[in-house]
């Protein structure tokens, strides 16, 4: 194995890390269906896409052309013998150490390695908090929420170096978990990326054969950016459902995941619907 190959793996892993196992996924909808009984929820609403939204979004897309950088995702899907996966390809831009806020810089740089542990990072109550611990010159952008009605944790945390070589950071990861007036929970997950980040693999996600991913036409949000769909299916002993759209601004990669329980609780376009109305309301 060379040192390309090593360091992909060694990414690899690391960003697994970050994912819930199959139990931690249980684990989070029986604690979610807890909440959501203890909780009063409105009936679920799907509204149906506005007319001509797709066109007018695909319009403003292509004028902001003219001022904005345009960010190119690919999804590759691929199986072998035991697993089937999709891998996300990208060009990001690259923000150092530098860019972040003083108090996370200090929590970087206390951070001893050689010790291993909980990698570096901190939680919030509110994206307001996590957005100034990240700091002024990272330009994530959050969502409009009228639509949770349970929020969980605003979580900001930094891989370092995967080759080990340096005291440099690899990519800051930002996650928040949230349950839907609809009925679904929402994950939503993004990706800043360090200069040590070389190779254009930005995200990469795999299931034992069984599973199912299939990747739909892109989607215009409201926001301009163009959204890479993906419904995932699970495997016989884990038949599960989500809508998956993943979606770059300002260089940084976003993932929103909407899981709608057991298989068949949605319609497949009640699924995608959703998500829609999920990614335009992002800022």
């Amino acid at each position: 194995m060379n040192q390309m190959e090593r360091n992909e793996r060694e990414y690899q892993q690391a960003m697994d890390a970050l994912r819930f196992s199959g139990e931690a996924k249980a684990r989070m909808a029986a604690s979610l269906t807890t909440e959501r009984e203890e909780r009063p929820v409105k009936a679920k609403r799907f509204r149906p896409l506005r007319t001509g939204l797709l066109a007018a979004c695909m319009c403003l897309a292509l004028v902001g052309t003219a001022f904005a950088a345009v960010y190119q995702l690919t999804v590759q899907i691929s199986s072998d013998e035991e697993h089937v996966r999709y891998i996300v390809y990208g060009e990001a831009v690259k923000h150092p150490l530098e860019d972040y806020s003083p108090e996370m810089q200090a929590d970087y740089a206390a951070f001893d390695r050689s010790k291993g542990g909980i990698l570096p990072g901190r939680k919030f109550d509110g994206w307001d908090g996590a957005k100034a611990y990240l700091g002024d010159n990272i330009p994530c952008v959050w969502r409009n929420t009228d639509d949770v009605v349970w929020d969980g944790e605003y979580r900001v945390q930094m891989i370092p170096d995967l080759t080990w070589d340096t005291n440099d950071l690899q990519y800051a990861h930002f996650y928040n978990n949230a349950l839907l007036d609809c009925g679904m929970s929402c994950e939503t997950m993004i990706y800043i990326y360090g200069p040590r980040h070389t190779y254009d693999q930005l995200y990469g996600m795999g299931q034992f054969l069984g599973a199912e991913y299939r990747l739909l036409e892109d989607y215009a949000m409201a926001n301009g950016c163009v959204a890479k769909i993906i419904l995932e299916s699970g495997a016989e002993d884990w038949p599960t459902q989500y809508s998956i759209g993943i979606f770059m601004k300002e260089g940084m990669l976003y993932k929103v995941s909407l899981y709608g329980g057991a298989a068949g609780q949605f319609t497949d376009e009640e699924m995608v619907t959703q998500l829609c109305q999920v990614l335009d309301s992002f800022y």
